[in-house]
């Protein structure tokens, strides 16, 4: 069962990808001169097929052309009686050309694609299609211009004429602009249509990247362009008389160049360093990062950048050195922290995806880095991975045909103060497996249990007190491990490797620490590096300078040694470990809502090798950036091929998600047997019993005995609680509040009127299952004064709908008997009262105590009264018990067929499918059903009005006057025909619930539909399975076309996914 799902409606990312190619071979014979033409006939010694000899079956000796051809027979001539028709059946750049490129205007309007690979030099532009929810190819740019691949793209209106522009650059180094023919014009089509009103004079350089910014804010949109190795800014000079005239036309001014050391390979927008100043990120091909910002001054006041800016003037600020070393791909810059301040983000060939941030003051690269998977870290495998060293290992070298030791003063200190020279030996004891072989400092000590193999406070001593053959220093190597190699997070001020110690007293400048890739070449970490915490539990070590200078990606082995004193150690840590997203190809940056999250996040997008999606958060405890989503581990989705360019679409798709937010399903177990032995047979969830002004769902359940269980959350995502005392007052023991098993309650002191209970209805309605629905009334019809205000709907506006079937099933022959829908299957219909005013009874008019209840409002339902064919809530002066139900309520009487044919259990949804402000009823009873409510007070049957839903005949009806404020009426009328496709595709599924919600925000009513299957030819809960479907309305509101989409309800997430959890009954609340 589901109580409550989170439904998101997650940005449409657009994807560049490139496909896979096939290419063929063409053979093409020559054609020869024509001579003389010979007669075939002289050659019927040969078996022809085709017009051509068959010589396989030929021996060699007849293969003499002076016995098969005259010496002067020209073959040429003779094939040239064969036509030489060719003509072309594929041609795979037409069918498989690659996307480099993607931009999208601001709004998501407009899209375009660019690619090339020889043949598709052109660019692709999409318009979003309101009706349909999508984008649609509306015109081809650059046939005929473009004359190699298209690299880069940007939407801007840089003439600011209302007329958008692309502008494009490519490998030609020409740099190109385009500008749309109109704004709007519905006729020719022209506002999808653009010409061409700049290219660049002469070649710039291979054009890798083109952004569009008012970087000098001078109200002029600066074209930047990377060329090559030089960065050029480009500023709208003037433009034609279009399109008052023919001169379509825009000329730029090159306001300012700056060379950079590699060639330009991406570009993007920052403010790094948050002084007001925006800078232009450039990345190398050599793997450097430079930061031009203008050349302006930053005045601060009061803790805020006043930034005074220089128009068309840069400086180079920061770039990256060697901590990068491999080609910049990509780059996107927005705050990805929420502290206020632009971070950019950055992907790199072969070495992974980097954030640069600052980070107390100074700029620094952050390394993203994959988590080890669950599988990877399981205690119980084998060699588990994590992040603390495997072992001390033995380094044994040779020096002047002298063995060297392992290690050197270093031990570990055992019971009874014995002590032992490490590495040690070790045999595998109960759980611990270590891999290869291991000191006892591989895991951390102040975690583990006293014992004798691995005691809490054992540590690794690095005694260089002790004088030994070569020299007093202490030291050892470790190994990290296969597969859990150490590397740097690219931030020099954040430390990667924690070195937990007794007490940090030796000083830091008398430790040493080298690391190495191979365990032969070693690289000596700088004593500054090495810092003592201030808790004096640990020393850190930063490793990124040295392995920058190292040029080395990762290492696996460090030699710590101490070259004075006497240090215990504990363990050794890695806080970044060598599993970089080594795939990523694009990024992009965007907003994501998570799991058990309400609000969205700022992440950045990573676009990989293989076609995979992951999401980068930042961790602000650990102080680094994290993979918080990847769309392969998490979803097993991918679109194995690369992801050359992302870019995030203001638009939702048509398709809803799930997010599982912690609810009934995973709480409360109502899948056994009840207290009353039976099992659920119908719940409902709403928000009705609001004494406390909380927003906590009251979940009641009935069950195959017909009995009522109301179930209480006491905060979001609680376990709901079975709640004795609001169950009695509400629906009394088994729908009895006196407890006294009378069909009636007394209403009044004196008078012998009464009010008909529940117990009464559902014993004596010969059914056997009943379903529940509290919904809230539609209080824009219905009139405030009724009895006094103690019905407010405004306020405590709920009518409950009691479903009762006998289990027989349903015979559409029987038409509209109403004798044969009557006890078999109805739905009643009650209205809750709510008196806070006095608290010793439930309702003014009924003498019933509330204080064994001991609640803080009194509430009940009561059953709303048939009255000549129209119903009351109060019905004064009246003894009539006849509880009003749909099928006498419904004006038309096509209920009474419709129940007649029923399959399942009755039951109602509300929701405004039609668009008249006012809700609609939906009921399922194995079929759907619409129908619209009517209200109106007072009440006469002499004036009869014709009514016309749809394209239904006129039907007769009562006109509904206000003769009598205590009066209400509350009627129905089915609109025939409208689910129509759902009830003919049911494919053997009976409609047991309908979740009426816009899905796809497309402005009409989708449906989630609960269904039960079942063979046997009487209705039993023990030979029933269940399930869900989504029909999605494609139509209208008036005309709706209804298509099912079942693959929404198999969410790939198994936490979330309708079909992993076995969610079949769900209530949308």
């Amino acid at each position: 069962m589901i109580g409550k799902n989170k439904l998101t409606n997650p940005k449409l990312l657009t994807l560049a990808i490139s496909l896979l190619f096939l290419f063929t071979t063409i053979s093409t014979v020559q054609g020869l001169p024509q001579h003389e033409t010979y007669n075939r006939d002289e050659f019927d010694d040969w078996d022809w097929e085709n017009g051509i000899p068959d010589i396989s079956d030929v021996d060699v000796s007849d293969l003499d052309p002076n016995s098969a051809y005259p010496e002067d027979f020209d073959v040429g001539q003779f094939l040239s009686d064969n036509d030489n028709a060719y003509q072309q059946v594929w041609d795979p750049w037409v069918s498989k050309a690659a996307i480099h490129a993607v931009a999208t205007t601001d709004d998501g309007d407009m899209m375009a694609l660019a690619g090339g690979y020889l043949y598709d030099n052109q660019i692709h532009l999409y318009r979003w299609n309101l009706l349909e929810d999508r984008y649609d190819l509306v015109w081809e740019i650059g046939g005929g211009i473009f004359q190699s691949d298209v690299t880069s793209l940007a939407f801007a209106d840089v003439d600011y004429n209302n007329l958008t522009e692309i502008i494009a650059g490519g490998e030609d180094g020409i740099l190109y602009v385009f500008e749309q023919r109109h704004i709007y014009d519905p006729y020719t089509n022209m506002e999808n249509q653009f010409d061409l009103v700049y290219k660049s004079p002469s070649r710039l350089g291979r054009i890798f990247d083109v952004i569009v910014y008012d970087v000098d804010q001078d109200f002029r949109q600066d074209i930047i362009v990377g060329t090559g190795d030089t960065v050029r800014w480009y500023e709208y000079d003037t433009h034609g008389n279009y399109p008052f005239g023919e001169d379509h036309f825009i000329t730029f001014r090159e306001v300012f160049t700056m060379k950079m050391p590699s060639q330009v390979t991406a570009l993007g927008i920052s403010d790094v360093n948050s002084n007001g100043l925006k800078e232009v990120a450039t990345g190398l091909r050599n793997g450097e990062i430079h930061l031009l910002e203008n050349d302006g001054e930053t005045l601060w006041v009061n803790g805020e950048p006043y930034p005074i800016i220089q128009d068309n003037a840069y400086r180079d600020i920061w770039n990256s050195g060697n901590v990068v070393r491999r080609p910049i791909s990509d780059m996107e810059g927005a705050d990805l922290d929420g502290d206020g301040e632009m971070e950019l983000m950055i992907a790199i060939q072969g070495q992974g995806a980097y954030i640069l941030d600052t980070i107390d003051g100074t700029f620094g690269l952050f390394r993203v880095q994959r988590e080890f998977q669950k599988w990877e870290t399981n205690p119980v495998e084998i060699y588990p991975l994590d992040v603390y060293t495997d072992a001390m290992i033995n380094s044994s070298s040779w020096f002047n045909n002298t063995e060297l030791p392992s290690t050197q003063n270093v031990y570990w200190d055992g019971n009874n103060g014995s002590r032992f020279h490490e590495p040690l030996n070790y045999t595998r004891w109960g759980n611990f497996v270590i891999y290869p072989y291991s000191s006892y400092s591989v895991m951390n000590q102040r975690d583990q249990p006293d014992g004798d193999y691995m005691s809490q406070g054992r540590y690794t001593t690095f005694d260089a007190t002790i004088l030994s053959n070569w020299w007093g220093s202490a030291w050892a190597v470790y190994d990290w491990g296969n597969d859990e190699e150490a590397a740097g997070n690219g931030i020099s001020s954040i430390p990667e490797m924690k070195v937990y110690v007794e007490d940090t007293t030796v000083p830091v400048n008398q430790i040493n620490v080298s690391i190495s890739a191979d365990n032969i070449h070693y690289y000596n970490i700088n004593s500054s590096y090495v810092k003592a915490d201030p808790s004096g539990d640990f020393y850190t070590v930063e490793v990124d300078p040295t392995m920058g200078a190292a040029d080395i990606n990762f290492y696996r082995y460090f030699k710590f040694e101490v070259l004075s004193g006497k240090l215990k150690v504990d363990v050794f840590e890695t806080t970044a470990w060598n599993n970089p997203i080594y795939d990523a190809l694009s990024v992009e940056t965007g907003f994501m809502t998570f799991k058990n999250e309400e609000n969205p996040t700022p992440v950045g997008y990573i676009g990989t090798i293989d076609g995979a999606i992951l999401a980068v958060t930042w961790d602000s405890v650990e102080r680094k950036y994290v993979v918080r989503w990847d769309s392969w581990t998490d979803e097993r989705w991918k679109l194995k091929t690369n992801i050359f360019d992302l870019e995030t679409v203001k638009h939702t798709g048509r398709f809803p998600g799930w997010i599982d937010k912690g609810t009934i399903s995973d709480t409360l177990d109502l899948t056994g047997l009840l207290p009353d032995g039976g099992v659920v047979a119908s719940w409902t969830a709403e928000n009705f019993y609001n004494s406390r002004n909380e927003n906590f769902l009251e979940y009641v359940v009935i069950s195959t005995k017909g009995t009522i269980y109301v179930y209480q959350q006491t905060s979001p995502y609680s376990v709901p609680i079975y709640n004795d005392k609001l169950t009695k007052m509400l629906f009394g023991e088994k729908g009895d509040p006196v407890g006294d098993g009378s069909i009636f309650r007394t209403v009044g002191p004196t008078s012998s009127y009464g009010v008909r209970t529940w117990v009464n209805w559902m014993n004596t309605n010969g059914n056997k299952y009943f379903t529940m629905s509290i919904l809230p009334i539609d209080v824009s019809v219905v009139s405030e004064n009724i009895y006094n205000d103690k019905f407010d709907p405004y306020s405590n506006g709920f009518m409950l709908y009691l479903g009762g079937w006998d289990g027989s099933l349903g015979n559409l022959d029987q038409g509209d008997s109403s004798t044969v829908a009557r006890g078999q299957v109805d739905i009643s219909i009650w209205y809750m009262v709510t008196d806070t005013s006095v608290v010793t009874s439930i309702d003014p008019l009924i003498e019933d105590s509330c204080d064994a209840y001991s609640l803080p409002v009194c509430s009940y339902f009561n059953p709303l009264r048939q009255t000549n064919n129209f119903n009351t809530f109060y019905a004064s002066a009246s003894a009539d018990p006849t509880i009003a139900t749909l099928s006498t309520q419904e004006l038309t009487g096509q209920m009474w067929g419709t129940f007649s044919a029923s399959t399942w259990m009755p039951k109602v949804s509300v929701a405004d499918f039609i668009g008249n402000a006012h809700n609609d009823y939906i009921v399922t009873n194995g079929k759907i059903t619409l129908l619209e409510a009517q209200f109106g007070f007072g009440q006469t049957q002499s004036q009869p009005q014709e009514f016309i839903w749809g394209d239904s005949l006129p039907q007769q009806a009562f006109i509904l006057t206000q003769a009598d404020p205590i009066l209400s009426e509350f009627n129905f009328v089915v609109k025939g025909g409208y689910f129509d496709e759902i009830n003919d595709n049911s494919k053997g599924r009976h409609w047991s619930n309908a979740n009426p919600v816009d899905f796809d925000g497309d402005g009409d009513m989708d449906l989630v539909l609960g269904f039960a299957t079942y063979s046997n030819q009487f209705f039993g809960f023990d030979k029933v399975t269940f399930g869900a479907t989504y029909w999605e309305n494609q139509g209208s509101r008036e005309v709706p076309k209804w298509v099912e989409r079942p693959l929404m309800m198999t969410n790939t997430d198994p936490d979330s996914g309708f079909r992993a959890q076995n969610f079949t009954d769900p209530i949308f609340v």
